[in-house]
Formats: C-alpha cells, structure tokens, sequence
C-alpha cells in the first residue's frame, strides 16, 4: 500500500478524505499547462479550445486529489544478459514516479506512440525462397557477400536512396533516419559471416536457453526485418482506437503498470498455488478445477484489499478497473503456475462471475457481457468463438474492453511461456526480429520507455524539424 498511501499523503485505510480544498485542475501541472496553451490558441484562432471550466458546467476537475503514478516492474522487464540501454544517462533500477494520468495518455506520450509505430510499420521477409530461386532459375550462387550487398543496398534504398532510374526524386534522409533492414538466422556460421552491421544477433539479444530455442526454431533460413520510416507509416487517427487516447481509457490501462497492485495479487495467487499443490512456478497440473482454486482464491484476496482499503478503491475509482485487475492476476496467476495459456485465459472469464456475485456488477453498462459468455467459448476452437490464445488479436468478437484488457491478456500469455522455459510465446521469427536494438521503441524495456516518454526524455522517429521552419 505503499504507492498509494504516497498519492494522497495519508494512509489508504482511512475512509475519509478532503475535497474542494485542491484549487481546481491548478493542482496538475500537466492540466495548468494545457489550459495556457489552450488560452494561447484561443487567442491567436478566436475559437474556443480546451477550457476546464466547461468541466459539469462548472466544477473543474480536481475537487479532489488528482493521482499521480509510480511504474512498477521496472526491475523485472529484463532477465538476463547485460543491461545495454538505448537511452544513454539511464540507470537500471531507477525509479519512475510521479507521472500525470495525462503523461500516460497514449496521444501525449511519444513512447506509446513509437511502439505501436514500429509494430506496425515492421515488415519481416524470408530469403531463403528469394535465394533459392535466384539459385536455381538464374545460376548464380549467393553467399553471405552477397547478401551483405543486398541489405547495404536495401538500407541505401528503403527511405531515401534511388536504386535504378537516372532521374528520380529522393527523400531527405534527415526524415527516414529511423528507415533500416536487418537480418538474422538461427545458423551461428552464417551469421558470422553477415555484415555485422545488418545483423540481429540473436546469441547476444538473448539469454542463452532462450537463444539456443530461437535458433533451433528459426534453423538455416535468413530473415529480414524492414522497418519503413514512421513519417512513411504514420497514421494518426488509427492511433485512438487501440490505445485509448483522449477517449479516456487511459487510465483503465494505467492500473495495470503502476503501483505495485496486480503484482501484489498475482504473486498472492502463486505463492497460493505453490503452498497448495507443493510445486513450483509451471509445475500446477493443468485441470479446469486447479484453475477454478487458483482464480477463486486471487479474487477473494482482490476484493480484500478493495473493501479493507478505501485509498486502493479510490486509486482504482471504477469498478471497470478493479474488475479488470482481479481478472488479469487471476489470470497471470494460473498461467504461470500451469504454464497454460488457455487456462489462464479461462481463469481471467472465470473471474468475471466470482466478482459479479460480490460487488453486483462489474463496470458500466453492459462491457461484461463478453467476459461471461466467455466461460462457454474458452476452449472451443470454432472460428468466432476461440482459438489458440496466442492467436487471438485485439478485435476479436469475445473479447469485451479491448482497450483497457489487452495489458492483462499479454501478461498471462507471457507468464505461461516464462513458466515453461519457453523462449517466445507464439512465434521466434517475431521475437528475434523485436529484439533489434536499433529500433526507436526498446521492446526489452517496454514499461521504462512509456515512463521515459511520460517524463517527456522520449524523441521518437520521424520528426520533421529537416523541412519545416525553425521552432
């Protein structure tokens, strides 16, 4: 309770707490910045913008504290080898605290922005086809010269450079800087004999049981990673339907990296199983009624913590949110302590009635109604019901709040394959291509760099400052 006790100064077992004594949205410093901006375009346009006055038609937000919030997990995002971090100056173990719920919007934070810019915009390509048929249609041999040639000319050629035609416009490569190719193989032999400028070494990105996976999986083929400049790729508007933006869901999203909460109830849930079954993490067999023990007893701890303390409840100030904690360390709880995906997807549905029948409702409306037909469509594999879980993307038709429980899916999906000794939970072309230290967005850091872009240290790709005028 530590984290929220420092929101609010005082000890969240209190059910009592000031209100109207917190001068208005003047106590945020984000919010105190956006109204002067807002003033000064108001001014320079004479159409009205942003105005916190127009808040309930008059009362502002902030007639009771505003919440600020620690990154948790910071200590735990990478497991092994060395720390080598993109952002020079930063130092493991450094703490991130203090940050706005409006630094974590996703539209005000360039990190958030960045990951999903170089998810997208990646685009990864086997060679091996390419080569053979280069081989066997044309004659000629390729070699890792040759090869080396092509990634120097594609990296010459991906965002700025001509390749073939005499008398063609090129792009300023000041804008496309972030534009590059790399390779990789699970080959040791070859890669040794690649560029090492266009290598992803997968020896050196990852520890070695994990590594040693990668390469027996991705085997001889050579793989491209392609990684198109943002100002290419970038597409604003896409960016709130995922991430929530300035719709609000930010901070449905929020609770679930921040404050120490879900790990103090998923560990609850592992420390459970480990006294209960006698085992270790991935050791809990993997039976619908182990699953059943595991989620009852987080979300029995969950809703503890909720009703023995007030300052967690308001921390966490809908039931949306506590909702979507209890399901997320339900089901990171059963995943790492089976190993299974799919159970732990079963225990986060399961969650759904467990807490329904204690608090009468989840959320607003009706965002549960997903979750509990869920129960039914766990396991089934039919095409708009269920399929491996892994697969599962963001729009699929069961899934109810996208938006704020996309955090929790990952987590139980990757607590599974961690408790496994897995090195990748769903695919190692994937993994090793996202292990590429050269792109903007560090996928090894994922919680530090939205915290670095909350403290506004975050310079994403795809600035514009070589074309436009000073500013």
């Amino acid at each position: 309770m530590n984290s929220i006790e420092l929101k609010y100064g005082q000890d969240p077992a209190i059910n009592k707490g000031d209100f109207h004594v917190f001068d208005g949205v003047m106590q945020s410093k984000r919010k105190s910045e956006a109204w002067e901006a807002a003033k000064r375009i108001t001014a320079e346009r004479g159409i009205p913008n942003y105005n916190p006055d127009l808040h309930l038609k008059g009362a502002q937000m902030g007639q009771k504290v505003l919440q600020t919030y620690r990154i948790t997990g910071l200590d735990r995002e990478w497991a092994g080898g060395e720390d080598t971090p993109a952002h020079k100056g930063w130092k493991p173990g450094t703490d991130i605290a203090g940050l706005e719920m409006d630094d974590l919007n996703y539209e005000n934070n360039p990190a958030m922005q960045q990951c999903y810019d170089d998810m997208r915009r990646t685009a990864i390509n086997g060679l091996t086809i390419a080569h053979e048929t280069i081989e066997r249609r044309f004659g000629k041999e390729v070699t890792p010269e040759s090869i080396s040639l092509y990634m120097e000319m594609l990296n010459h050629n991906i965002g700025a450079g001509a390749i073939m035609m005499e008398h063609t416009a090129e792009t300023n490569p000041e804008l496309v800087k972030d534009s590059y190719a790399k390779c990789f193989t699970g080959n040791d032999e070859l890669a040794d004999a690649i560029d090492q400028r266009f290598l992803i070494d997968i020896n050196k990105m990852f520890p070695k049981y994990q590594a040693d996976q990668i390469k027996s999986e991705v085997g001889k083929v050579i793989v491209e990673a392609l990684t198109p400049g943002c100002v290419i790729t970038d597409q604003a508007w896409l960016h709130n339907y995922m991430a929530g933006g300035s719709s609000g869901w930010s901070n449905y999203i929020i609770s679930v990296y921040t404050d120490e909460v879900l790990e103090d109830y998923g560990y609850h849930g592992a420390i459970y199983a480990m006294d209960k079954w006698k085992c270790g993490v991935g050791e809990v067999p993997n039976k619908y009624e182990n699953m059943m023990a595991i989620a009852e007893e987080v979300s029995r701890w969950c809703q503890k913590g909720y009703d023995e303390y007030p300052g967690l409840c308001e921390a966490h100030f809908g039931g949306s949110q506590r909702y979507s904690i209890q399901a997320a360390a339900s089901g990171a709880a059963v995943g790492a302590m089976t190993g299974d995906p799919d159970l732990g997807n079963a225990a986060w549905h399961y969650n759904t009635p467990l807490t329904k029948e204690h608090y009468l409702r989840l959320g607003f409306y009706g965002h549960d109604l997903q979750d509990q037909q869920n129960m039914g469509h766990t396991f089934s594999y039919r095409s708009d019901q269920g399929i491996p879980y892994e697969l599962k993307g963001p729009n699929y038709p069961d899934f109810a709040m996208n938006v704020g429980h996309m955090g929790g899916y990952i987590g139980i999906i990757a607590g599974a394959a961690h408790a496994r000794g897995a090195a990748y939970s769903t695919n190692p072309i994937i993994k090793a291509s996202f292990a590429d230290p050269n792109l903007q967005f560090d996928f090894r850091y994922p919680r530090r760099e939205f915290g670095i872009g909350g403290l506004r240290q975050f310079m994403p790709a795809g600035e514009r400052d070589a074309v436009i005028p000073p500013h």
